[in-house]
């Protein structure tokens, strides 16, 4: 597997996460008391470009968000790609002003680093709007249409990632642990749109992506081989299931730990603690009519994750630190 040097992860970005944010002096209190956001931006940092899934359903929810928040305050989004996740994460915890109006979208970190890093004691879980679904798509050109070509490929397929703990790193990695599948992991691309040429151009002959918030078709001509957990929606159900392929003991606990209990962290909301304006106007916006609706013409599929049942999650996790330890040795593999 080949990665770009030098590449700070997502976690590991996210450690300084809550050294550098503060809710401060950006907002203010109205006359009952309550924090106003009133004459206020608040910024959601995303950390991918532009037209991909996580920076459309950034800006649907700042379309709709304002509404919920005291004050009814503007809201923008900014892209801030690199290193799977980790440029954004870096920068809300170390440059970002703690004026109380900056929250973070972050992709998918892996369970190790999730426990390792302390990051539920250092910022607030606000929330998610949904688990991820990954899946594998394998271009046309690869030849590659079934799990039986994947496991017979040779040689091993030219797998892309974003790097870091990205689902497009972290999915590769575990599978070929997991199911003995050849993987060669090529790092750096920064977005789905990058994908897409390298796919196209054959420099890559698969991707491992979110099905929930990635269509099919910007990614250009290729096939659905192997997804990992629940199907995202009716037409995926028939495609073979890794979870349910992998021998029962070790290899199977690797996958449900490190992919499947993960997927409610796939695309988190996060903030400085103490935060409970976010966090309702969070949960408000993905109970919005209104947001639901663009959401639905947007093809972005919601079923809310609660911040109480990701603390739940991480909490039992850290139960399990045998494993997680073989997952973080796996992962720190060039």
């Amino acid at each position: 597997m080949h990665g770009m040097s030098a590449r700070r992860t997502v976690a590991t970005a996210i450690i300084a996460l809550g050294l550098g944010l503060g809710l401060a002096c950006g907002t203010g209190r109205d006359a009952a008391g309550t924090a106003s956001f009133a004459g206020g931006t608040l910024r959601i940092i995303v950390g991918f470009p532009p037209g991909g899934g996580y920076d459309l359903h950034a800006r649907l929810v700042a379309r709709h968000v304002g509404r919920h928040l005291p004050g009814e305050p503007g809201v923008v989004v900014e892209n801030m790609p690199g290193a799977g996740g980790g440029l954004a994460a870096n920068y809300l915890g170390s440059a970002a002003a703690a004026d109380g109006l900056t929250i973070g979208l972050l992709g998918e970190a892996s369970a190790p680093d999730l426990v390792a890093s302390g990051l539920l004691s250092r910022v607030a879980l606000l929330g998610s709007p949904g688990p991820t679904s990954p899946v594998v798509l394998f271009t046309r050109r690869s030849g590659i249409a079934t799990l039986d070509d994947w496991r017979r490929a040779t040689p091993a397929p030219r797998i892309g990632s974003s790097g870091g703990r990205s689902l497009s790193s972290v999915v590769p990695r575990l599978l070929a642990a997991s199911l003995a599948l050849p993987v060669r992991q090529i790092s750096g691309y920064a977005g789905t749109a990058e994908v897409r040429l390298a796919l196209e151009g054959g420099e890559l002959d698969a991707y491992a992506f979110d099905d929930g918030v990635t269509r099919l078709d910007q990614l250009g001509d290729g096939t659905l081989v192997l997804r990992v957990g629940p199907a995202a929606s009716p037409e995926r159900a028939s495609l073979p299931d890794a979870l349910s392929l992998a021998p029962e003991g070790p290899r199977q606990r690797m996958l449900q730990v490190g992919i499947d209990e993960m997927r409610i962290f796939g695309r988190i909301f996060v903030a400085p603690r103490q935060a409970p304006s976010e966090r309702d106007a969070l949960a408000a916006t993905w109970s919005d009519q209104r947001f639901l609706a663009d959401a639905r013409t947007a093809g972005l599929r919601i079923a809310p994750v609660t911040a109480d049942r990701l603390d739940e999650a991480a909490t039992r996790m850290q139960s399990q630190p045998d494993i997680l330890d073989t997952i973080n040795a796996i992962l720190q593999q060039d």
